[in-house]
């Protein structure tokens, strides 16, 4: 475990879920991974299941299934029963069933995939629970060594006007912990934010929109 402040990656734009992973990986293992490693690390990610055509594809499946391989112990956690098998038995009836739109780009299919494999992965752990809290569950876990992958609303999380042109607005960040009762927040951009605060309901907002 190092130390140091967690320092957030920029990647190159639309992998913001790789740049969050290469901090990541900066803060444990005291690597060097910066924008021009964002490829390499898309590729490893994947486990050389890269295309050119679907550059979307790094979920938050792939990568906890990547760092749970690498020996860090990741858990999921969801506010919905049955939600993560729903999801894997039938990605398309899922998203339909809560009348939720998903970005064409995602591999529904790579991850349904990834999930299974997941499943027998002893360092994953998945928690389902109605009453969690994500503001508790981070205040209470934000000094055992833990750093958190949050999904939500690209323009929400970061207080900004939404372009009307707009087709994709999923976005990844760290969580680092609770600071003034609010989220620290790492954002890998484009334009990149190394830090700053997000209240609870707009961070709740963010991603119930996601």
């Amino acid at each position: 475990m190092s130390n140091r402040g967690f320092v957030i990656v920029e990647p190159i734009a639309w992998y913001c879920g790789i740049g969050c992973l290469m901090g990541i990986l900066n803060y444990y293992f005291r690597m060097a991974l910066w924008t021009k490693d964002t490829y390499d690390y898309a590729t490893l990610v994947k486990f050389w299941d890269f295309n050119w055509q679907d550059n979307f594809n790094a979920s938050w499946f792939n990568i906890g299934y990547f760092l749970a391989r690498m020996n860090f112990k990741i858990t999921y956690f969801s506010t919905e029963i049955g939600g993560f098998e729903d999801f894997a038995t039938n990605p398309e009836k899922y998203f339909q069933d809560r009348n939720i739109a998903y970005y064409p780009d995602i591999n529904l299919e790579d991850s349904v995939k990834t999930y299974k494999k997941m499943l027998k992965e002893p360092n994953i752990s998945f928690i389902e629970n109605e009453d969690f809290d994500i503001f508790k569950l981070i205040k209470h876990k934000q000094h055992r060594s833990t750093l958190f992958l949050l999904g939500g609303d690209y323009y929400i999380l970061r207080g900004e006007e939404r372009p009307k042109d707009a087709a994709h607005s999923g976005h990844y960040v760290v969580c680092s912990g609770i600071r003034d009762g609010k989220f620290v927040i790492h954002d890998p951009g484009p334009d990149i934010k190394m830090e700053y605060l997000v209240d609870k309901d707009t961070l709740y907002k963010a991603i119930k929109y996601y």
